[in-house]
């Protein structure tokens, strides 16, 4: 099939980036994973178009017993005619963010949904900042602190790579609560997509219910927001914490992300 009409395979991702960029916020996870390029990961990438793009597929395998598949489509035809091009006898794991797409795939690939996002953001226009204690901006002179601040976080860099990242262009800001010499709760911003920025906030275990996350959580949004950028933030129903911190700085759930996986 040429380009231009129908599906097609296709290795230039700019006519699918373009389209998903038009519905940013709800298409975000899809844009990093064609921009992505890890190495070593065979990457296939459908493109559904009539007179203009009505939906893309990627499929990132990343073993053969592990395949990804995420998708965009603005109708049901077109999402059938991508999901069509999935091959039979091969299970394939799956993320949707449209609510209609969900019966879709369960009366195509029997998908069994095993996991739940809420995808979170915020405008000033609702921001309600709470900030009750000293937070600021992490920066080089901080290095001490952050060279003492324990990675609680499993396989999560450590805070001071990052302001070696930060030094090599990376797009990344910290903002932390000292308290005697020692940082007890900091939160990142980072952005793939300039027009998007992440929000991290992260208490150690032992200094939580104290009010650190909703302070360093409002000083990193708002700079988000100064920026001129949209902030984005995600938390998963069995971390109800996240949620109520996110909710209550006015951020509200704008789309609700599901996994599953299946086979046709």
């Amino acid at each position: 099939m040429n380009s231009g009409s129908g599906i097609y395979r296709t290795e230039d991702y700019s006519k699918g980036a373009q389209f998903l960029r038009d519905d940013l916020l709800h298409n975000y996870g899809l844009i990093l994973a064609l921009e992505a390029n890890v190495p070593g990961v065979p990457r296939d990438v459908f493109i559904y178009e009539t007179d203009s793009v009505q939906g893309v597929m990627s499929i990132d395998t990343f073993r053969s017993d592990w395949v990804w598949v995420s998708i965009e489509a603005l109708t049901e035809n077109a999402a059938r005619a991508l999901l069509d091009k999935l091959p039979p006898g091969q299970e394939f794991h799956f993320l949707f963010h449209r609510e209609w797409m969900k019966p879709l795939a369960q009366e195509m690939f029997g998908v069994e949904f095993t996991g739940t996002r809420f995808d979170y953001t915020v405008d000033q226009e609702r921001f309600r900042p709470v900030i009750q204690h000293d937070v600021r901006e992490l920066t080089k002179s901080d290095m001490d602190i952050l060279e003492r601040y324990p990675d609680d976080r499993g396989k999560a860099p450590r805070l001071i790579d990052l302001l070696d990242w930060q030094s090599k262009g990376v797009k990344i800001r910290m903002f932390g609560i000292i308290d005697n010499g020692n940082l007890v709760a900091h939160a990142i911003i980072d952005s793939d997509i300039d027009e998007l920025w992440g929000v991290h906030p992260f208490t150690p275990e032992k200094h939580r219910n104290k009010g650190y996350g909703k302070s360093t959580m409002s000083l990193a949004t708002q700079a988000v927001l100064d920026m001129g950028k949209i902030p984005y933030y995600d938390a998963g129903p069995g971390n109800p914490p996240a949620m109520k911190l996110a909710e209550r700085l006015g951020y509200y759930v704008y789309q609700e992300v599901v996994s599953g996986k299946g086979m046709r």
